[in-house]
């Protein structure tokens, strides 16, 4: 590839990235513009118990009316599933905004590397990895939320226990939570406190929350909730019981965490050998490793390496993972 060529690719990306710069500011501040606006109609219509419903209510909050989030709404498949791995992070992000940024930050590294390197597969790999380091980050926050909410959860149960032995109703007791308790439970149970005091009922509130939080923990609060309210009995004794449940659950996880943790450094330190080896080979005797960065053949013996390296690390790592 001569200069010419190089200079025209790298100019087409300084404009593809300015371009998405450009969409993303304008549509943040077009969001933020509206956001205290379009919240109050939301909540209006709530209140009045209009007939709109309440998806999409949340939808249209969660993707702006902006020309381009409308059509990526629209042809991208996994917008939907983006944004509740957002809400599930606690951001307060946009799917579309972290879409757009994701793909044009990804984009500039990967043809940066294909320019730098004249290797196509590098640059593709750069991009893949770069597109794939946020969807990591969120992943890795939303499961730290939700655990933080499970260690939270037994507490909040005794909590709505003794508040109803004191005669509080349940709906009480939720916003007594979500007073007293700290994030991600206590804004988790305010949200729902909130949506019945501006009129969904409370089974459609408490119903949301598994979708929030993806614990099954919660879920067996949920349903023991509904179910007691449709048959009846004694709640207190019930959320008292689950909460015993729950505390057992989480220190017999705690312990299998710890036996499961040997398996789980197994494989972090023979997943990270080879790049030590390689490295110290290379420092000691560069003549010997040459063949692997000079040669096609040794190229492609590294890539099909890595590759292999990824699914085997990734293989250990599903079978340290144990569900309790």
């Amino acid at each position: 590839m001569d200069t010419g060529t190089k200079i025209g690719i790298l100019l087409l990306v300084l404009i593809v990235i300015g371009a998405l710069d450009y969409v993303v500011i304008r549509t943040v501040s077009r969001h933020w513009g509206r956001r205290n606006s379009g919240l109050s109609k939301r909540l209006n219509a709530i209140a009045m118990k209009r007939s709109t419903p309440t998806d999409n209510l949340l939808k249209s909050s969660a993707v702006p009316t902006n020309a381009l989030s409308v059509w990526l709404a629209d042809n991208v498949p996994g917008l939907d599933a983006l944004q509740l791995l957002l809400m599930r992070a606690g951001s307060e992000q946009q799917a579309s905004h972290v879409l757009n940024l994701t793909l044009g930050t990804a984009l500039a590294f990967g043809l940066a590397t294909w320019l730098a390197t004249n290797s196509a597969f590098l640059g593709l790999l750069t991009f893949g990895l770069t597109a794939a380091l946020p969807l990591l980050r969120l992943i890795i926050k939303a499961s730290r939320r939700k655990t933080l909410f499970t260690e939270q959860l037994p507490d909040a149960l005794d909590f709505m226990s003794r508040a109803l032995r004191a005669g509080h109703s349940l709906s009480i007791a939720i916003g007594m939570v979500s007073d007293e308790l700290p994030d991600p439970i206590g804004g988790e149970f305010k949200t729902v406190f909130d949506e019945v005091n501006f009129g969904i009922s409370f089974q459609e509130a408490l119903s949301k929350l598994p979708q929030r939080i993806d614990s099954s923990d919660l879920n067996f609060f949920v349903v023991a909730v509904l179910i007691q309210r449709e048959t009846g009995g004694n709640l207190s004794d019930l959320l008292h019981s689950l909460a015993g449940t729950v505390r057992e659950r989480l220190k017999l996880k705690g312990r299998v965490r710890v036996l499961a943790s040997e398996g789980k450094y197994s494989g972090v330190i023979l997943g990270t050998l080879p790049f030590f080896m390689a490295g110290a080979l290379t420092a000691l005797n560069p003549t010997y490793m040459a063949i692997l960065w000079d040669t096609p053949a040794g190229n492609q013996l590294v890539y099909g390496a890595l590759v292999a390296m990824a699914f085997g690390f990734a293989w250990m790592w599903k079978i340290a993972q144990i569900k309790v």
